[in-house]
């Protein structure tokens, strides 16, 4: 599914991540742990296209990831961060974002389908129940469930989770990690 050869990449001011041979397949979960400045986040900045690699390749599906349509990229990976830009919309709005690379060229709103699709990763994420709310107007526990919805509404196979508990209370942190048991399953 996601697979890392001989990874290198970092940043102009010296730091870098060198050599990663990674393998992840279907159904897997995966995380990487180290001290805060040991190099996550930049390997998660390439994985996602962030920062280009320094030398090695990144797989997706046996496809080199620059090579391919950031579309495509959309339809296969998503994201949560731990961090929301959209401020001024509503959390259903928010999380529908997640259609966007199953949107055709001139089409600009949402199918049923789209819809019945967010609902229900907002039911699975427990974000239905304040779906109206303005992302501005919400916690920051609110703001990551909603961030997992609108990534869970993109229907990824590959789901990268950058502290995705951050800012939850702990019944919340234990029904996202059991959720992303059960997700891991069904692939």
């Amino acid at each position: 599914m996601l697979k890392l050869e001989q990874l290198s990449c970092g940043y102009d001011s010296g730091f870098t991540v060198s050599n990663v041979d990674l393998s992840i397949g279907d159904g897997e979960i995966l995380g990487i742990v180290g001290p805060n400045g040991s190099g996550k986040s930049t390997l998660l900045k390439a994985v996602t296209r962030m920062i280009k690699p320094i030398s090695g390749r990144i797989l997706l599906e046996g496809q080199d990831i620059w090579q391919m349509q950031g579309k495509d990229i959309a339809k296969t990976v998503a994201v949560v961060s731990q961090t929301s830009e959209a401020e001024s919309m509503t959390v259903e709005e928010f999380v529908l974002l997640g259609r966007m690379p199953y949107h055709g060229q001139f089409q600009f709103l949402e199918t049923k389908e789209d819809h019945n699709i967010a609902v229900r990763s907002m039911e699975l994420t427990d974000c239905l129940r304040f779906k109206d709310h303005l992302i501005s107007e919400t916690s920051d526990g609110e703001k990551q469930l909603a961030l997992f919805a609108r990534a869970l509404t993109q229907q990824p196979r590959v789901l990268i989770l950058d502290e995705p508990t951050a800012h939850l209370d702990i019944t919340h942190q234990v029904s996202i990690m059991d959720l992303v048991r059960r997700l891991s399953k069904e692939f």
